[in-house]
């Protein structure tokens, strides 16, 4: 291991190199293999603790409100994920990265705000209620929440949807990438190369599905030390096409002109 040499280079030549250092994977990342092409690494959903980087990985998952932006961040990073909010940060994984913990903040302060405009939230006692008390319209005066609070709770409903659909798209977006046909309730391309499988996987098992995905692009190492995984990993190694080089791309030298002699 060398380290680089600054001497004799000018600032902008500095922040050019900081630069390409900056979005250059780190070491561990780099020479990890191919993720697999045309089924998953790991084919059971089930299978989150198969490998340690797999349980790691299922416990961001389950934690999506602490964790959640760095495992999908490192997720859309491996597999080039397109983001076009440029503004949030130069590398695809800063992108989603801010923008999943916007998402996240926004889940916690509008459930805490629900929480603070109604702090007695409906616990009526159906089995010892006073039946007297009917008012003639067949109603009794129950506990109403408040508008306030019914507006952020559905907001904080809102974004666990939207986390919801994000999840769902990654998985069909990372299946298309490495041709990853359906197993089961393949019905086709519902909405946007999403399939039902996708769907079904996301809601009844999440943390499931991204352990999968994570385990299948070795998103998240396999140190068990290393609990927080918030470094950006880089895209996956490209699999190379078969044959090495073409005819197409070997320099053919020419002959030199006048020398028609035959050898």
């Amino acid at each position: 291991f060398h380290l680089p040499v600054f001497a004799g280079r000018s600032g902008g030549d500095l922040g050019l190199l900081s630069a390409t250092m900056a979005s250059e994977p780190p070491a561990e990342y780099q020479s990890l293999t191919i993720p697999e092409t045309g089924k998953w690494n790991n084919p059971d959903i089930c299978g989150c603790c198969a490998t340690t980087a797999g349980c790691k990985s299922c416990c961001m998952a389950v934690c999506w409100g602490c964790c959640g932006p760095c495992l999908y961040a490192r997720l859309s990073a491996r597999i080039k994920w397109p983001n076009s909010f440029e503004f949030l940060g130069s590398t695809l994984f800063q992108r989603w990265f801010r923008l999943t913990l916007a998402l996240v903040l926004v889940y916690w302060v509008s459930g805490w705000m629900a929480s603070l405009l109604d702090p007695e939230p409906d616990t009526t006692d159906f089995d010892h209620m006073d039946w007297s008390n009917i008012t003639s319209s067949g109603s009794q005066d129950l506990h109403k929440t408040p508008a306030a609070a019914q507006f952020f709770s559905a907001i904080q409903s809102l974004t666990g949807l939207v986390w919801l659909v994000m999840v769902i798209q990654l998985r069909a977006g990372m299946r298309k990438k490495y041709s990853i046909p359906a197993r089961c309730c393949a019905t086709g391309d519902v909405c946007c190369s999403v399939d039902c499988e996708d769907i079904l996987c996301a809601c009844f098992c999440m943390s499931c599905t991204l352990s999968q995905m994570a385990q299948h692009t070795q998103a998240v190492d396999e140190s068990p030390c290393n609990c927080c995984d918030a470094d950006d990993p880089g895209p996956c190694r490209e699999p190379q096409p078969s044959g090495g080089v073409g005819a197409a791309d070997v320099p053919v030298a020419e002959a030199p002109k006048g020398d028609n002699s035959m050898a």
